[in-house]
């Protein structure tokens, strides 16, 4: 990612999910961590109207990187990345693949979450 101003950063990934008698069961909650390089600004007004209404009152940042991050999926149960950005923990909430030959990258959405208990 050459033409961002990047940092490391270390994401917390859930247990993928497994196949059981055909049905979907959802991983344990032990995490695994990746570290990735990625660039982190905060998002627009424009980019914020198109989140989910339950996350337009909280900080959201657009993340790009070169490493695949992961986003819920009701279907299967999946539970998204988790990163902190600026002291603030966020999960991944939308991954928009750019793989255009010239600098091969995803753009994310991270928003804020309560994590406390």
């Amino acid at each position: 990612m050459s033409l961002f101003n990047s940092f490391a950063l270390e994401v917390t990934r859930y247990d993928s999910v497994s196949i059981v008698k055909g049905r979907h069961v959802p991983g344990s909650d032990i995490t695994s961590t990746i570290n990735i390089t990625c660039s982190a600004q905060p998002i627009t007004g424009k980019e914020m109207e198109t989140l989910p209404e339950n996350r337009r009152n909280t900080s959201a940042y657009t993340v790009f990187t070169e490493t695949e991050l992961q986003t819920t999926n009701d279907a299967t149960g999946l539970k998204p990345d988790r990163l902190t950005l600026f002291g603030k923990v966020c999960e991944i909430i939308q991954v928009q693949p750019w793989q255009n030959g010239l600098i091969n990258h995803y753009e994310c959405i991270a928003s804020e979450i309560d994590d406390k208990p």
